[in-house]
């Protein structure tokens, strides 16, 4: 049996403007969510009743009242023949108003005689019910005052129906007539109410395009619906509905300036506590008011409605508590007091992809902000396990834009913590050891991607610092363990050259060409030595914050909404900086280049070794490296000495010396 999410979920995929219509496919990555203010907002949702099983939509094709079905007795049929043309958008002629009521006094007169006939019961309400569609149907041709005798022949007509199909049929038409003369709240009741009818003759697309004609959300509709709140308070699920319209987050936006529109809700709420007195209505009041207070940036407010629900509760367990609990308290700079609602959100036996996405970032953010590293990476982890690419269900889609390849992982990883503080990951979560996700690596079994644990990627994040330090001895035995046949093979060739390169017994020329040939041999690995191959994949350089300082685009976060301490933000600048000068094969080498040419001087070696560093340096992409002005200075200067003559080289190594 289908839930009632499904609903939801249609109603939020056809209502709700921002990111349900403007993402219509996976972002692919996501990156410090938790600084962006659009992260910290209750979730877009919808919701037309309290929660309960939604009944399966009536498979009958049995085609409306009017239209072509089963041969009919004669009487019925030409009631049939004389409607069907006015229900393909009929226009009036343009002549005497005589011929303009020519076609409805026909239908009406088709209706009369089939009255006068033998007909069953069912039969007889279809007639009628075509008799009310007649003045429906002249009414939208462009007179109004035929939308009043429609309307109350369909009230007159549901009061006595007894065929369901029948009486379905008709209230969709009433709301149709409703909508017609301008009361959006009466149909847009009629048409949730139908939504949840077992045996609808109306099929859900076609009242959720009609939801969608009353609610167009929009700043101007949102205005317009605070100010006819009370016509919906009649029910507590007509009531929740459309206050979790009225502040519905817009996640590509960020919270409208409606302020006002959230008070008005709240008043709304407030002065109709007669809907929810107790148990879960009361405790879906609460929620709604938490809602609208977060909507107008006042998360104190939002803790104190959260009071109203009782901790022993339900709701008070469902991840929508949690979450808005936790976003008061990290508005509220409460980093420690919003850990535990996290945590039980994702915990949860409940929790859906859409959670754990959302839980995992907000838990990344709390540790950042409470200085937790080791526990921060973890949260990272967390995002994975359930997390395939977007929170996409059968049974519910919930707008979530923060979602794809999480940025933050590598760049834990590979920038922020220290190779202590993965040595504490490992000793503390080592136990998280079930499968992340798939990495660039191949099975040399296989031939697929091999999927890697938690602790080896955490491992591997080691090893490659171990290379960066030229610990290649020990690199070659942790690579070859964890199967990475390719870099175990550099590893030992690279601790072979640089023992070689470093060999204190070595002096001279061959001292110099054992530098040269370590050199030219990370030259030639570029990307292979000591860049981590299994985090990054093109999207290192999104994350350096010189670089998206100017990003609008996806989820990167806005300048004026990074959300970054001073200090926070030096660091990260010198992280970043570090590690670009660190993982860039080419720099290292030109670095080792350069002194070879300096003690080697106007020779042979001298003049390969500075040819090989003015193609490294050549090589070096400035715009993820950076170190332009330099590269450039260092590239200049080689290739000004490489024309000198020999003479004037020598002079230059001197003055060098």
């Amino acid at each position: 049996m289908k839930k009632k999410s499904t609903v939801i979920v249609l109603l939020i995929l056809l209502i709700s403007t921002g990111v349900p219509i403007v993402y219509t496919c996976p972002l692919d990555t996501t990156f410090r969510a938790y600084l962006d203010r659009r992260f910290w907002q209750p979730f877009a949702k919808f919701v037309a009743a309290p929660a309960r099983d939604l009944p399966p939509q009536s498979e009958s094709t049995r085609p409306f009242a009017g239209l072509a079905g089963d041969e009919a007795k004669p009487a019925l049929q030409a009631v049939r023949d004389a409607y069907g043309p006015l229900s393909s958008g009929f226009e009036l002629p343009s002549t005497s108003p005589e011929l303009q009521a020519e076609p409805w006094i026909r239908a009406h007169a088709a209706v009369v005689s089939a009255l006068q006939t033998e007909l069953t019961e069912e039969e007889k309400e279809e007639v009628r019910l075509v008799d009310a569609k007649i003045d429906m149907r002249e009414g939208e041709a462009g007179r109004q005052e035929a939308l009043q005798r429609a309307q109350d022949k369909l009230r007159g007509f549901l009061s006595t129906a007894k065929t369901p199909a029948l009486a379905s049929e008709a209230r969709g038409w009433l709301a149709h007539v409703y909508y017609l003369c301008g009361d959006f709240p009466s149909a847009a009741k009629i048409y949730l109410d139908e939504l949840l009818v077992a045996d609808s003759a109306l099929n859900s697309g076609t009242l959720l395009t009609s939801i969608r004609l009353v609610f167009f959300d929009s700043d101007k509709s949102k205005t317009h619906l605070a100010d006819h709140l009370d016509e919906y308070f009649d029910t507590p699920g007509h009531a929740l509905f459309v206050v979790n319209l009225l502040i519905n987050p817009s996640y590509q936006q960020g919270r409208p300036p409606l302020a006002a529109v959230a008070q008005k809700t709240i008043t709304s709420l407030q002065n109709h506590g007669e809907l929810f007195r107790s148990g879960a209505e009361s405790e879906a009041l609460a929620l709604a008011l938490m809602r609208a207070a977060l909507f107008m940036g006042d998360p104190g407010a939002a803790l104190r409605y959260s009071q109203m629900v009782p901790r022993t509760s339900l709701t008070a367990k469902s991840s929508e508590f949690n979450w808005l609990t936790a976003v008061c308290h990290f508005l509220g700079r409460e980093y420690a007091a919003a850990e535990g609602p996290l945590l039980r959100m994702y915990h949860s036996p409940q929790a859906d992809e859409r959670d754990h996405v959302a839980a995992a970032q907000a838990l990344i953010g709390v540790y950042q902000k409470l200085g937790r590293p080791v526990d921060q990476l973890h949260a990272a982890f967390l995002y994975y396990p359930s997390h395939s690419s977007y929170p996409y269900m059968e049974n519910q889609f919930v707008a979530w834009p923060y979602t794809g390849w999480l940025l933050d992982l590598p760049y834990l990883l590979d920038i922020q913590l220290t190779a202590e503080e993965l040595d504490a990951y490992l000793r503390r979560y080592r136990q998280s050891s079930g499968p992340i996700f798939a990495t660039r690596l191949l099975s040399p079994t296989t031939g697929q991607r091999r999927t890697r644990s938690a602790a080896e990627i955490v491992e591997y994040a080691l090893e490659v610092r171990y290379a960066r330090q030229e610990k290649y001895q020990e690199d070659a035995a942790l690579y070859q363990k964890l199967g990475s046949w390719p870099r175990a093979q550099r590893m030992g060739k690279l601790a072979q050259l640089y023992a070689e390169a470093d060999d204190a017994a070595h002096t001279g020329l061959p001292h110099l060409e054992a530098r040269y040939a370590y050199a030219a041999f990370l030259a030639d690995h570029p990307n292979q030595i000591f860049f981590n191959d299994t985090l990054w994949s093109g999207s290192q350089t999104e994350v350096f914050i010189e670089q998206y300082r100017n990003n609008q685009w996806g989820t990167h976060t806005p300048p004026s909404m990074q959300g970054l301490t001073r200090e926070e933000r030096e660091l990260f600048l010198q992280l970043e900086r570090r590690l670009r000068d660190e993982q860039e094969e080419w720099w290292r080498a030109y670095k080792i280049l350069a002194a070879v040419v300096d003690e080697a001087g106007d020779s042979a070696l001298g003049r390969r070794a500075a040819r090989k560093a003015v193609d490294c340096l050549a090589r070096i992409n400035t715009e993820r490296f950076g170190r332009a002005e330099e590269v450039a200075a260092a590239r200049r200067s080689l290739a000004q000495w490489l024309r000198q003559p020999s003479v004037t080289r020598l002079e230059t190594n001197s003055s060098r010396g």
